[in-house]
């Protein structure tokens, strides 16, 4: 699991109010149809976010 860091945060949806809150996030998807960014990235094996070509 990520730290608590919007720079290390996989998900795609920066604007959400839990971008970079970890705790917040696995508990707003605890028992939803949906894994949480970092969770299914890591379990799927897909590449995470590169903020190096976005700047």
């Amino acid at each position: 699991m990520p730290e608590n860091e919007k720079e290390k945060c996989p998900c795609k949806r920066v604007k959400c109010p839990r971008y970079g809150d970890c705790k917040a996030c696995l508990a707003h998807h605890k028992g939803k149809k949906y894994e949480a960014s970092c969770i299914r990235l890591k379990r799927k094996g897909e590449k995470t976010r590169n903020f190096a070509k976005m700047s």
